[in-house]
C-alpha cells in the first residue's frame, strides 16, 4: 500500500483546502509570530501582501522586519520544535534574538487581531487554534509531506467570495506544481439541520472547478460517513470520511487512489470525445477526399460505409494519440497506483457478466451479421452441427469490381468447444502435444447460450472444404443464414447495398436457380461439408444448413493462420480442390537457383484438372530424394510448393517433358537482406561493409582451411558445407534456407544449426 507522501505526490496533489467551522482564529500576538517564522514562503508573502493591500504599511514593514531578522538567527531545531510556536518569547532569548520583540509590532500585531479581515486572513494561511482532537492526526500527516500547502476556511464561501476562493486555489496550484488539490469539507459546517458542506461539494465546487479549469479531489469529513464504494464519478470524487474512525490516515490513501482511477478513465473519455469532435468537423471541410475514397472503395469490393467508418476512425486516433501525448505525465501520475492500493468493489460480481461480453469482444465479432460485411478470413460458421473457421488470404477472398474472387473453394479448420475452467488464463493459447491446437477463451457457443473454449486443432485431417458461394449467402442477411429466395429479396440487406454488390447477388441467385432447375436433387460432395449441391429447395427458397455466427478478430486471426501456415511448410500439406484429377508421369529435376545443387529424374506425377495449374505432391517423392538433398530441401521450405500456388514453381525444361523445379536461396544477416545473386558465387565486399586483409577461412565440418580468390568471392559450395571467414570470424552457414551470418561465438550456441 502506497503512502499518503507517495500518493500526494505521484498525483501532483500537493495542495489541500479545509473548510471546516471548528476552526479558531489566534488572537495572540506572540502565538502569531512563532506561527508566521514558521509558514512557508508561499504563505508568508501572501500574509504581507494582502496586509499591504489594506494599506497598513506599518505592519507590513515590521513583520517583513521580524522575519528576516528571524531568519539571521542561530537556530537550533530540535529547541524549535519544541518550543514553537507558544513560546517565541522563551525560543527568541535561547538564540540570542530578544531583541526582536519590538513593542510596536506586538501592538500592531494585537490592534490587528481584533479585526474580522486579519483574524480570517491569518486562519486562511494557517495561523490558527484547532480544538478538535480528531483533526490532529490528518493535519499532522499532511503537514509532514515535503512541499504540501494547506489553505483553511471557517465557513462555506458566499458566491461573491468564490472568486477569490479560486484565485487562491489557482494561485496554490501554481506554487505546489499540482495537478488537482484536495478539498477537505465539513459535511455539517456547524448548522446541524442541513448539511452546508455536502451541497457545497456537490453543486458549487464542480460549477467553480469547470469554470476555472481546476480539478479537484474531494473529501467530507462527517460523524456519519457512507462508507459504500462509488460508481458514478460524481461519487468517486466525493467522498465521506469518519471523522473519529479508525486509520484515518488508510482510508484517505484508498479513497485518493478510489478517486484518481475514476479521473484517469474521465480523462481518456474526455480525448475521445474532444478527438471525435475535430475528427467530425474534419469530415465536414473533407467532401472531396471522402468522394475519393468511396470511389476508391467500390474498386475493391469494400462498402463505402465500411470505408468512411475506417477513415473517421483512423481520424479520430490521430487526434487521440496526441491528445494522450499531452496528458503523459499525467495519466501516468494517476495510473501509478492501480495495484493493491485500489479498493475492493462490491458490485464486481454484477459486473461480471459484462466482462465476459468485453472479454469476448476483443477476441470476436458476434456482430457481423448485422454490419453486412462480406465474406472474410476468419469468419466462424456453423455447419451441419459444427462449428468451422474460414482460413486464407484475404486477396484470395474478398469479391472484386467484377464479381470475381481469387480462389472457389473455402478452407475451413474444425472447432471443438469445451467449458471455461478458472484456470485458463491466456486467451490465445498454442498448445503443442502429439497435434498442434489453438485455444481461444471467450467464445460464444450461441448454440448453448455461454462462453466457452475454442480449440482448432491445425492438422490436414482437421482441414475441411466449402463451395464459396454457399458461404456469400451468409452474408446477404441479418441471421447469417445461407439461404435464397428465387422470388423476393425481403429479409435481406440487398436493397442497402452497392451496386457491385447487388450485382453479385443477382449473380449469385442466377447461377443458383440454372443450377437447381437442372439438378433437382439435393446432392453431397464428400470433399466439401457443404457444396453448392447440397441446399434444399422449400417455396421456392434455397436453404443449406449453413450459417456464419462470428468472426476472429485481427491479430488473433493472424496467429492462427501464421501456425497454419508453419504447419503447411512442415507435413506438406496438399491444398489443391481435393476434386478428382487426371495425373501423368514425368521426371523432375529439383536444383537450387544459382549453385550446382539438384537432383535430376525423379520419377513424379504431375496432377492437371481443368482450369487449375498443374501440381505434385512432395510426400510421392519424398521417399526417393538423397538423405542430405532432402535434408536441404526442408531447410530450404520447398515442402511449401504445395500449396495452392504450387504449379507456379514448376517449368518445362526446353526440349522435352522433364519438370524443373528452381529452389530459390536467400540470403540474411541480422541488419538486412541481400539479393540472391546472378552466379554460384558472392563477394566478400557486397556482404561486409569492411577492408579483406585475410582470405582464409575454415571448413566448420573438418576444420580444413581455404581461400578466397583474389576479388574475395565466395563460393555457395562452400557456404552450404559452413565456413569461418578469418578476416572478421564471422560464420558463414545455410539454415531453413537462408544463408546466415553470424559471429562464430553466437553460431556455437545455436543447438539448431547443422
Amino acid at each position: 500500500m502506497a503512502t499518503l507522501t507517495e500518493i500526494t505526490t505521484s498525483l501532483k496533489a500537493k495542495y489541500v483546502v479545509i473548510v471546516e467551522n471548528d476552526l479558531h482564529y489566534q488572537q495572540d500576538p506572540l502565538v502569531v509570530l512563532g506561527t508566521f517564522v514558521q509558514l512557508s514562503d508561499f504563505k508568508k508573502n501572501r500574509i504581507l501582501l494582502a496586509v499591504l493591500a489594506t494599506g497598513n504599511q506599518a505592519l507590513h514593514d515590521e513583520l517583513k522586519e521580524f522575519d528576516d531578522s528571524f531568519l539571521g538567527l542561530e537556530h537550533d531545531a530540535e529547541l524549535q520544535q519544541a518550543l514553537l510556536p507558544k513560546e517565541v518569547t522563551e525560543y527568541l532569548r535561547n538564540t540570542k534574538g530578544e531583541h526582536l520583540l519590538k513593542p510596536n509590532l506586538i501592538e500592531l500585531l494585537a490592534t490587528a487581531l481584533i479585526i474580522n479581515s486579519f483574524q480570517e486572513l491569518f486562519l486562511r494561511n494557517g495561523i490558527l487554534k484547532v480544538t478538535d482532537a480528531r483533526y490532529h492526526t490528518l493535519l499532522d500527516a499532511l503537514k509532514a509531506i515535503p512541499g504540501l500547502e494547506i489553505t483553511y476556511y471557517r465557513s462555506r464561501p458566499a458566491q461573491a467570495e468564490l472568486g477569490s476562493f479560486a484565485a487562491d486555489i489557482s494561485e496554490g496550484l501554481v506554487f505546489t506544481d499540482s495537478n488537482f488539490y484536495i478539498s477537505i469539507v465539513d459535511k455539517m459546517l456547524g448548522q446541524g439541520h442541513d448539511e452546508s458542506g455536502k451541497q457545497f461539494l456537490a453543486e458549487d465546487l464542480p460549477l467553480l472547478n469547470e469554470n476555472n479549469g481546476l480539478r479537484a479531489l474531494a473529501f467530507l469529513f462527517t460523524s456519519t460517513a457512507n462508507d459504500a464504494m462509488p460508481e458514478s464519478f460524481e461519487q468517486y470524487s466525493l467522498r465521506e470520511i469518519q471523522k473519529d474512525g479508525e486509520n484515518i490516515i488508510n482510508v484517505i490513501e484508498h479513497c485518493l487512489t478510489d478517486s484518481a482511477y475514476a479521473i484517469v478513465f474521465k480523462s481518456f473519455r474526455d480525448g475521445y470525445l474532444e478527438s471525435s469532435e475535430k475528427a467530425f468537423k474534419s469530415a465536414l471541410r473533407n467532401q472531396e477526399n471522402i468522394k475519393h475514397i468511396a470511389e476508391k472503395s467500390l474498386s475493391e469490393g469494400i462498402s463505402i460505409f465500411d470505408s468512411v467508418r475506417l477513415w473517421l476512425d483512423q481520424v479520430v486516433q490521430y487526434h487521440l494519440e496526441h491528445y494522450n501525448i499531452s496528458q503523459l505525465s499525467y495519466h501516468l501520475g494517476l495510473t501509478r497506483f492501480f495495484d493493491e492500493s485500489l479498493g475492493n468493489h462490491t458490485t464486481l460480481k454484477e459486473y461480471g457478466a459484462e466482462l465476459e461480453k468485453l472479454n469476448s469482444y476483443e477476441l470476436f465479432d458476434d456482430n457481423v451479421n448485422r454490419k453486412a460485411l462480406p465474406i472474410f478470413p476468419g469468419d466462424i460458421f456453423y455447419i451441419n452441427g459444427s462449428y468451422y473457421i474460414l482460413m486464407g488470404q484475404v486477396c484470395d477472398t474478398l469479391v472484386r469490381e467484377s464479381g470475381t474472387r481469387g480462389a472457389k473453394i473455402g478452407e475451413l479448420l474444425k472447432i471443438v468447444t469445451k467449458p471455461f475452467k478458472n484456470d485458463d488464463d491466456e486467451k490465445f493459447k498454442v498448445i503443442v502435444g502429439k497435434t498442434k491446437d489453438i485455444q481461444i477463451l471467450h467464445f460464444n457457443n450461441q448454440k448453448t447460450d455461454s462462453f466457452e473454449v475454442a480449440v482448432i486443432e491445425i492438422t490436414s485431417k482437421n482441414t475441411y472444404y466449402a463451395d464459396f458461394e454457399v458461404l456469400d449467402l451468409c452474408a446477404f442477411n441479418e441471421e447469417g443464414k445461407a439461404e435464397i429466395s428465387f422470388v423476393s429479396d425481403e429479409k435481406t440487406f440487398v436493397p442497402l447495398l452497392t451496386a457491385e454488390k447487388r450485382a453479385f447477388y443477382a449473380h449469385l441467385k442466377e447461377e443458383f436457380k440454372s443450377l437447381y432447375t437442372k439438378y433437382q436433387d439435393k446432392i453431397d460432395d464428400p470433399y466439401k461439408i457443404v457444396s453448392k449441391r447440397s441446399g434444399i429447395i422449400i417455396q421456392k427458397k434455397l436453404t443449406f444448413n449453413t450459417e456464419r455466427v462470428s468472426r476472429l478478430k485481427g491479430r488473433f486471426y493472424d496467429s492462427l493462420y501464421q501456425q497454419l501456415n508453419n504447419y503447411k511448410a512442415r507435413i506438406d500439406l496438399n491444398l489443391i480442390d481435393p476434386a478428382k484429377s487426371t495425373p501423368s508421369e514425368k521426371l523432375l529435376d529439383i536444383k537450387f537457383k544459382h549453385t550446382g545443387i539438384e537432383q535430376a529424374g525423379i520419377a513424379v506425377q504431375l496432377y492437371k484438372r481443368k482450369g487449375e495449374p498443374s501440381y505434385i505432391t512432395l510426400a510421392e517423392i519424398y521417399e526417393s530424394l538423397d538423405a542430405n538433398f532432402k535434408n536441404t530441401l526442408e531447410k530450404a521450405g520447398v515442402v511449401r510448393l504445395n500449396d495452392k500456388n504450387a504449379a507456379y514453381f514448376l517449368t518445362k525444361k526446353e526440349g522435352g517433358d522433364r519438370l524443373l523445379l528452381e529452389v530459390p536461396l536467400k540470403y540474411t544477416d541480422k541488419s538486412r537482406k541481400l539479393k540472391v545473386p546472378e552466379s554460384d558465387s558472392i563477394r566478400y565486399a557486397r556482404i561486409f561493409n569492411e577492408e579483406l586483409n585475410e582470405r582464409g577461412f575454415t571448413y566448420k565440418d573438418n576444420g580444413e582451411r581455404g581461400e578466397l580468390n583474389e576479388i574475395g568471392e565466395i563460393k555457395l559450395d562452400d557456404i552450404f558445407r559452413g565456413i569461418t571467414l578469418l578476416n572478421n570470424n564471422k560464420l558463414l552457414s545455410v539454415a531453413n534456407g537462408e544463408v546466415i551470418i553470424r559471429s562464430e561465438e553466437l553460431e556455437v550456441k545455436q543447438a539448431d544449426v547443422e
